[in-house]
């Protein structure tokens, strides 16, 4: 039986103590496209829960008074030969605001540019950040070739970062023709302020605020090769040339990558990864198809993994589970004390899952001594597992 497409109306924002850190999460009042849920947890110092998602669209509910940001790219100008490689930089300024989250969208035609390299190694929100996945710096980055566009998801925990020249990322780029644009033709994607599909600077206030007003983008013109001069001298008997039998430079076969997964509106894409003949222009590839969207289940109980039963203040620990919706989500909810008149209930926590539907969440435990339980609850099916305990002295 198919499924109903599920719909999250609401992800809260805020900023709790737990387990003596900083955790923060970023709120979204509506998502349009679904691929996934990102959602950027941060623990300052050593702890990340994060959603990876090819799309993510922020929303926020409330509006700082008085407090805003813009985007911008470096150079404004730039020229550069057919077949050149040139750089960008994308620049953030705060205008003396702290922010905790910057989304740069940008957007170029991929018949004229390639884009070849971006490195966000020097940028504001990797120096001296506590929020760590994949072993850097908190990020999320979507490179859509075939359609010219990249998106850039930065964060970094309270404080956050406060610039009025800080580097978000560099982008190496190569022309592929010649370009006389008459605007500009590398640009920041940009609607409006709480728009839920543009770029973004989120505000360090605990709601989400989007402060981005305005975005400067660039203009790159591509100069074709300079014509020989003409040869004065006078010029011998002309030779026939044959001429040569019409070919064909269309593209007829193609080599593609697999299917990517069912999204929810029923449709699934796929990459154009080679055609033929050689040299051979446009043709009729197909990279999109009708598919049935459902969400994968198991009969099996879900179940989470065991861990010490006793363990010291500061020590780390691993919470895992099992037989949850894959590629999906679960939240884990735990408290201090067992009796409902003594219990001390802790921030729940949003955890991904991979494809078998397995989570791992890593973090030290809390200075503060007793007893502590905790379960999850899958996201899609509501199942819940078995309560565990942990006892830290």
């Amino acid at each position: 039986m198919k499924q109903e497409q599920r719909k999250i109306d609401e992800l809260a924002q805020e900023i709790y103590p737990w387990w003596n850190k900083t955790f923060m999460f970023i709120k979204k009042t509506r998502v349009k496209t679904w691929q996934g849920v990102f959602i950027l947890a941060f623990i300052s110092g050593c702890v990340v829960a994060l959603i990876w998602s090819v799309s993510m669209d922020i929303q926020t509910s409330s509006e700082a008074v008085g407090e805003t940001a813009t985007l911008k790219i470096e150079p404004k100008n730039i020229t550069v030969n057919k077949g050149d490689p040139f750089t960008a930089d994308i620049i953030l300024n705060t205008n003396g605001s702290k922010v905790v989250v910057v989304k740069a969208i940008i957007n170029y035609n991929p018949q004229d540019f390639e884009l070849q390299n971006w490195d966000t190694t020097n940028s504001v929100f990797a120096q001296s950040n506590g929020c760590i996945y994949n072993n850097k710096p908190c990020e999320i980055i979507n490179a859509d070739a075939p359609n010219g566009k990249i998106t850039f998801i930065l964060a970094k925990p309270t404080p956050g970062v406060a610039t009025n020249s800080g580097l978000i990322a560099h982008l190496t780029f190569r022309t592929l023709q010649g370009v006389t644009p008459s605007q500009s033709n590398l640009n920041l994607e940009f609607i409006a302020s709480q728009n839920a599909t543009d770029s973004d600077v989120i505000f360090d206030d605990g709601k989400g605020t989007d402060i981005l007003a305005s975005v400067g983008s660039a203009t790159v013109v591509a100069i074709l090769p300079a014509l020989p001069n003409p040869d004065l001298a006078p010029n011998p008997t002309p030779v026939p040339t044959p001429v040569p039998t019409p070919i064909s430079n269309t593209c007829s076969e193609f080599t593609y990558s697999d299917w990517n997964m069912c999204l929810p509106n029923n449709t699934q894409s796929r990459t154009l990864l080679s055609s033929a003949p050689e040299g051979c222009s446009e043709g009729s590839s197909v990279l999109n198809q009708s598919c049935f969207f459902r969400i994968l289940t198991s009969k099996k109980k879900v179940a989470v993994g065991n861990i010490p039963k006793t363990l010291l203040s500061g020590q780390t620990i691993t919470l895992s589970g099992k037989v949850f919706s894959p590629n999906n989500s679960v939240t884990i909810y735990s408290y201090r004390n067992k009796k409902k008149s003594q219990r001390v209930n802790l921030s729940p926590q949003i955890v991904p899952t991979d494809g078998r539907g397995n989570f791992s969440l890593s973090f030290q435990v809390s200075a503060e001594k007793g007893k502590y339980y905790w379960f999850a609850k899958d996201s899609v099916r509501g199942k819940k597992s078995k309560t565990a305990r942990y006892v830290v002295k």
